[in-house]
């Protein structure tokens, strides 16, 4: 590949038009006032007008359910900046790696004595609740709503059962504010891995017993959402906007905006043009159709000097491409399933234009799922087999497997004549298009026939599709060391057509060995034992090049001048949506 490719650059005539589209098709306006009375103000005087605070979001991703875990349909990370919105859970991550109790009263601990080993091999946590907590229809949280989601969550006939699940043996509620899990063994990250998403029982537990098969169906995980967020769902136009009020019996206090209207613009030039037109106040780009960061850095420079602002905020989550391994799907035969072959495949990408195009530099070019900057890395990068990009030694690679190039240039193999023709895809959105077209740069210059695909957004409900791909998928992004980064590729998490298709797993690699390494870090407590675990574990993922690690996701984020709040160092930006306030 010749040169460093970039996006090509958003034109002002087509801004200006899909400026004007969204001015016909939006919801109400931004911000009204209304009479209030002033103190001191004299009888018959006119009342002092009072500014209602209307925050209007744009993102690229529109829910498709809330409670998500349960809707394992749900492909990576759709929906889950606009849950946080309107639902709470017991912690949440503000800042990497760093969690803060929510509905929580604190984190169990060894400290106090909320977090247990007991002599038998298990484990006990104790969560206790705040009080006064209620959900949006004014009934009071307790632990009976945990006891509840405690069953949805170890029901296979719902979603299939995780590392966190597999561990829970039992739980029990002494108290309206005191939920104990009995864990059959030690889970190392139970304070950020226990119940994430919490459902109503007293709205769902007569669905649930009527009848299983359409209990995901229920209008109370969509349309009547009820949730324990600062704000509460009030409209939903599929396709275009929710809207949303401020929830003023929140636990933590008065939320500082009246409302919220979240826009959905599927395409980034929609989302560009509704900030550019002053008719929303920030557009996030930290879901799988993110704004671009060439696009981003146009609009700063239309916006110098007017207090407008583009922020780029560094994830913390890569991209991978991940193989197929079924070998009743993977094409070609004795391709991808070859170590020697994955290896060549990744020696022929070029990661770091990778990176350059992608995150214009601002992120390290990706060698492994293990973060650049988390304090383990210096103690990690011994352990890190490498594969700089090396076209030759990719090659020399694909002949030590039985590939050679044929009349044509592309791969033949020597004992079933066939050619190496290998499938590249990935979901619509994140400049996945650029991403394929320099990966399939490097493997056509490998004698690769890479055949380039964008998968129709229309197909990523049906749960099978993305697992019966023939060759790699682009999968993304995941981070944090081991709990997202590595622990998906258990064979538990392997998606079939028995568990209907549920599962991370999508490539279905499987190797006891890596499942063991995986199993035994999730269950170390102590830091000093996890972290010969987490050096054996990123050398077995990488030495098997279980997936290829492509770049760190840089993301940014628009906002107008006097919007204050929005985090610019977390993986998902709206966790601390409580706190955001508009001038």
């Amino acid at each position: 590949m010749s040169g460093t490719r970039r996006a090509r650059p958003i034109t002002l005539s087509a801004i200006a038009l899909v400026t004007m589209l969204l001015a016909a098709c939006a919801p109400g306006a931004p911000s009204r006032t209304e009479p209030a009375s002033a103190p001191g103000s004299a009888p018959g005087s006119a009342p002092a007008p009072t500014v209602r605070k209307t925050f209007t979001l744009t993102m690229q991703d529109e829910p498709v359910a809330f409670i998500r875990n349960l809707h394992t349909n749900i492909q990576g990370d759709i929906g889950r900046e606009a849950q946080y919105i309107f639902h709470n859970s017991l912690f949440v991550e503000l800042e990497y790696e760093t969690y803060h109790p929510q509905l929580a009263a604190e984190l169990p601990s060894f400290e106090n004595g909320t977090w247990r080993l007991n002599p038998d091999g298990t484990m006990d946590t104790v969560w206790k609740l705040r009080p006064g907590v209620k959900w949006h229809d004014g009934v009071p949280f307790t632990s009976a709503d945990l006891m509840f989601t405690y069953e949805l969550n170890k029901d296979i006939e719902l979603t299939p059962l995780t590392s966190a699940t597999t561990r829970m043996a039992s739980a029990s509620a002494p108290d309206d504010l005191t939920f104990i899990v009995h864990w059959s063994a030690p889970y190392a990250v139970a304070d950020r891995d226990t119940l994430p998403e919490i459902a109503p029982q007293h709205l769902l537990e007569a669905p649930y017993r009527a009848n299983k098969a359409t209990f995901l169906g229920d209008s109370h995980f969509t349309d009547d959402f009820i949730g324990l967020g600062p704000y509460r769902l009030t409209t939903w136009a599929h396709g275009a906007y929710i809207e949303a009020t401020r929830f003023d019996d929140y636990y933590q206090g008065r939320p500082k905006l009246d409302s919220l209207v979240i826009r959905f613009a599927r395409d980034p030039n929609a989302a560009i043009a509704s900030i550019l037109s002053g008719g929303v106040d920030m557009v996030s780009s930290s879901s799988s159709a993110g704004i671009d960061l060439d696009a981003a850095l146009e609009v700063q420079r239309r916006w110098e000097g007017t207090g407008n602002q583009v922020i780029a905020n560094q994830t913390g989550r890569v991209f991978v491409a991940e193989p197929q391994f079924r070998p009743e799907f993977t094409r070609p035969a004795n391709g991808v399933s070859n170590l020697a072959v994955r290896q060549a495949l990744y020696h022929a990408v070029d990661r770091k234009t990778l990176s350059e195009v992608m995150t214009h530099s601002l992120s390290p070019t990706a060698d492994s799922y293990f973060l650049p900057f988390d304090p383990l890395r210096p103690q990690m990068e011994s352990f890190i087999p490498q594969y700089p990009f090396d076209p030759a030694r990719a090659r020399q690679l694909m002949a030590d497997a039985g590939w050679t190039p044929g009349p044509d240039g592309v791969l033949v193999n020597g004992a079933s004549g066939a050619r190496f023709d290998l499938e590249i895809r990935g979901r619509q959105g994140a400049g996945n298009d650029k991403t394929i077209s320099i990966i399939a740069d490097g493997w056509k210059a490998t004698g690769v026939a890479a055949v380039e695909l964008i998968e129709p957004t229309a197909l990523l409900a049906d749960r099978s599709y993305e697992s019966t791909r023939s060759g790699f998928l682009i999968v993304g992004p995941s981070g944090s060391a081991f709990y997202e980064g590595v622990a998906k590729e258990h064979t538990r998490s392997i998606p079939t057509a028995e568990n209907g298709w549920r599962g991370s797993n999508y490539g279905a690699y499987s190797n006891p060995h890596l499942d063991e390494l995986i199993d035994r870090l999730q269950e170390a407590i102590d830091p000093r034992d996890r972290l010969p675990l987490h050096q054996q574990l990123v050398y077995e993922h990488m030495a098997n090049v279980v997936t290829l690690p492509l770049y760190w996701q840089v993301v940014p984020e628009l906002l107008l001048k006097g919007v204050s709040g929005p985090r610019t160092s977390q993986k998902r930006t709206t966790t601390n949506i409580f706190e955001w306030d508009k001038a």
